[in-house]
């Protein structure tokens, strides 16, 4: 049982990501859309995307551990951000490397979105891990 992360020769080399995640576990974890609130509901990082995204990054860390679960069993990852454009990844997975600090990212797909549900979010993270 484990996580195994595969990246075709017949597929070009990904760069912060891995093509192919193969999970053979138990139980599965999924994790909600995390948006950038605080602990006590109050909005992090008002116009900052990556500010937004750490803590993004941070929830998703602490549903993580609330479940005993940790970065490393992370086998998915689903960033929405408003009106995305190259120039905020670079910030956006600079955050995430920090916050996560996996050896070996998990598939990884950014969606660019016209909106959220609340103007004041810039960014939603929902993820998918896998333990033993």
């Amino acid at each position: 049982m484990g996580i195994r992360h595969v990246n075709p020769e017949t597929v070009a080399p990904p760069t912060g990501y891995t093509h192919v995640v193969v999970a053979e576990g138990r139980r599965m974890i999924f994790l909600a859309g995390q948006v950038p609130h605080a602990v006590d509901g109050s909005l992090v990082g008002s116009g900052d995307v990556v500010a937004q995204a750490r803590q993004c990054f941070q929830n998703i860390r602490a549903g993580l551990e609330a479940v005993g679960a940790s970065p490393s069993d992370l086998v998915k990852i689903t960033v929405f951000v408003v009106d995305y454009d190259p120039s905020k990844r670079d910030g956006i997975i600079a955050a995430r490397d920090e916050v996560l600090a996996f050896e070996v990212p998990p598939a990884s797909t950014f969606v660019g979105i016209q909106r959220l549900v609340r103007d004041e979010w810039l960014i939603e993270v929902e993820a998918v891990a896998v333990t033993a």
